[in-house]
């Protein structure tokens, strides 16, 4: 037996804010003062870069967009931002739950990853715990954004490789569109979303197979994947 990933869970919200939502100055601006917005915009890269490694995938995926204001970007799920970030956390930690076929009470721990969280302290990690009815478990912050997901299954791994726990519930959340300010060059790329995943244990052949088809498709896309399975099912709390 070894730790591995036993359930999947993604939440999108309902709404969807397509390009029109962006005023005509939006575009106007891009096109009338380009170099001057390069310098506020993260996701302005050269187009060549002897230091970046795999130059040619940049080449090939996002070169094609540099002169779409919108970065090849159609529509995006926006969350309600009078809702509670982690609301929206707990669903997909109830359908990674339900993936995993096990009950709120059987999860030990729950890492929550927020890039915009609810509360500065704590984390939304304790609010997960009690919206799902996790009365065993313990709600903590790990954050790493961008890399939030990876550190919570090492830590969550060790914890169930150890025997400390029997299964761990990681949430990633990035709802940032309550702060997206529209009027910026990068505003377009983001939209709203909360992902989980359960650690248990499980047999080695099966979590190995479990890490190796998550390897090959990418966390999004095995939540995905896992979301079109239950596509019209809903959690309820």
């Amino acid at each position: 037996m070894g730790a591995g990933i036993s359930g999947l869970g993604l939440w999108l919200p309902d709404a969807v804010r397509e390009n029109d939502a962006w005023p005509p100055a939006f575009v106007e601006a891009f096109r009338d003062k380009r170099e001057q917005r390069k310098r506020s915009d993260f996701t302005h890269i050269e187009k060549r870069s002897s230091g970046r490694p795999h130059d040619d995938l940049f080449v090939r995926h996002a070169l094609p967009y540099d002169d779409d204001p919108f970065k090849g970007a159609r529509r995006r799920h926006v969350a309600d931002p009078e809702v509670p970030t982690a609301v929206g956390d707990a669903r997909a930690g109830a359908l990674a739950l339900e993936d995993a076929g096990i009950r709120p009470d059987d999860v030990d721990l729950v890492l929550s990853s927020a890039v915009v969280q609810d509360r500065l302290v704590p984390s939304n990690g304790p609010a997960i715990q009690h919206l799902l009815g996790c009365t065993r478990a313990a709600g903590l912050g790990v954050e790493g954004y961008c890399a939030s997901a990876p550190a919570q299954l090492d830590l969550a791994s060790g914890l169930v490789d150890s025997g400390r726990a029997r299964f761990v519930l990681c949430v990633q959340s990035h709802q940032l569109n309550r702060i997206n300010d529209l009027e910026l060059p990068a505003s377009p790329i983001f939209g709203d979303a909360s992902a989980a995943f359960v650690v248990g244990r499980l047999p080695v052949r099966s979590a190995a197979a479990r890490a190796n088809a998550t390897a090959r498709m990418s966390l999004p896309s095995s939540l995905a994947a896992s979301a079109a399975r239950r596509s019209q099912r809903t959690a309820s709390w």
